[in-house]
């Protein structure tokens, strides 16, 4: 099935993945035919690959892109380099099933051409109470008052609040960007006198199944709506929340005991707000030959396509890993990250990748 892109970009970033180990199909025995082999053109010139011959290996291995897995195979010998990576999709679900994804034809990720969410300190509905807020992103320092995403993932951010008053309030939450979001959602709460607050999950797209709520770290309530009473300064509250549709979110707010308005209110509801580029089952193409380097990640693929023959399953990795063999022809653009020049690139395959 062909499927053709919908969406344009040329911003141009070469990413860096973090490797696991690397699953090494073994060569075909001397009286079996190859069965892992990609044939085609970059430009004019034509190139081939076979595993078994010349010294060429097929590797099946899962990288990280921004905590998102990238489930990918790799052709190569000392001279040439095919990969392949598919990005995992439906990031918010315990359970995907990349293959049916993958059965319907696949999509060239596009790097954005401008950042996908930028939040700041004067979007917060307190801000005229706050000093300034440094931002960490997966645990590193990254900007103060605010913080910007370029690129897809699920980043661990977190917020430490200073306000005007000389005192502050650190939160942290898990935010999915340049993904799609199977639910849309928010926690609200309201503190009234003599401690009593109330906390709920505010969302309009799919119902609640369960929510465990957590006061500073200890976990307290059951209750779709927390209902307690809280003394002193303040409070982080925590929802571990699980929807009718499989989704499972986590949020944390603060939440200012002294009623002086000193509260962090939930910053990861400004996903919803992210630009609408979605990595879900998109697919990655790196190919390294006489020394140099061509993606499609930063080419302008948006009339490329990428024709899925076969999907089936293959054998298991070392690591009890499914590996899956796809077979398809590709017809793309790449681009060459040292100089920039842009090239057509067809090719037919049968590849190995290897999924969770």
């Amino acid at each position: 099935m062909k499927i053709k892109l919908k969406y344009l970009f040329g911003f141009i970033v070469f990413l860096t993945l973090v490797s696991c180990d690397k699953d090494i199909i073994e060569d075909p025995k001397p009286d079996e035919k190859p069965v892992f082999k990609i044939e085609g053109t970059l430009g004019s010139e034509a190139f081939s690959a076979t595993a078994g011959d010349d010294g060429f290996l097929m590797s099946t291995f899962i990288d990280q892109f921004h905590h998102v897995d990238v489930f990918t195979g790799k052709i190569a010998n000392s001279a040439m380099e095919f990969e392949l990576g598919f990005y995992n999709g439906n990031i918010d679900m315990d359970q995907t099933s990349i293959t049916d994804a993958l059965s319907q034809g696949i999509l060239f990720a596009k790097l954005p051409q401008s950042p996908l969410l930028s939040i700041s300190k004067d979007q917060l509905p307190n801000s005229s109470l706050i000093s300034f807020i440094d931002w960490t992103v997966d645990g590193e320092y990254a900007s103060q008052n605010t913080v910007t995403f370029n690129e897809p993932g699920k980043y661990n951010v977190g917020a430490n609040v200073h306000f005007y008053d000389g005192t502050s309030a650190t939160i942290s939450n898990d935010m999915i960007i340049g993904y799609h979001r199977n639910v849309a959602c928010q926690l609200r709460h309201f503190l009234g006198q003599n401690g009593h607050l109330q906390v709920w999950v505010d969302e309009n797209t799919q119902d609640v199944s369960s929510v465990k709520w957590y006061l500073n770290g200890n976990f307290v309530s059951t209750n779709n709506k927390l209902d307690t009473i809280i003394s002193g300064y303040g409070c982080s509250v925590k929802a571990e929340i699980n929807f009718v549709n499989g989704t499972k979110r986590t949020r944390t707010i603060w939440v200012d005991g002294s009623l002086n308005g000193k509260f962090i209110d939930d910053f990861a509801s400004f996903e919803n707000n992210s630009s609408t580029v979605e990595w879900d089952f998109k697919t990655k193409l790196i190919f390294k030959k006489d020394g140099n380097t061509y993606t499609t990640l930063s080419a302008n693929n948006q009339l490329s396509e990428f024709e899925v023959l076969g999907v089936d399953y293959y054998s298991t990795s070392s690591q009890g890993k499914p590996i899956y063999k796809i077979v398809g022809n590709i017809d793309c653009f790449v681009k060459n990250v040292a100089t920039n020049e842009v090239l057509p690139l067809e090719a037919t395959i049968t590849f190995a990748v290897e999924f969770k």
